[in-house]
């Protein structure tokens, strides 16, 4: 399973807003409820949060073991 969970520490303690952060890289706000969801996003997606961050993908998920 993926988690956002990175992401979404990275942004408070950066003080930013994860939808801020969304508009700013020209995605729809799909990409919000999604990672909100920790539902999985396009692999573009991924990489314009990475670029508009500056930090790698590392950062910003973390892969969790499914309970089967």
């Amino acid at each position: 399973m993926i988690s956002y969970r990175p992401l979404k520490i990275y942004c408070l303690d950066h003080k930013l807003k994860l939808t801020n952060i969304i508009k700013e890289c020209g995605l729809s706000s799909n990409v919000v409820t999604k990672i909100n969801q920790d539902k999985n996003i396009e692999v573009k997606a991924l990489e314009k949060i990475c670029l508009y961050l500056g930090i790698g993908v590392g950062e910003v998920i973390e892969f969790l073991k499914d309970d089967l």
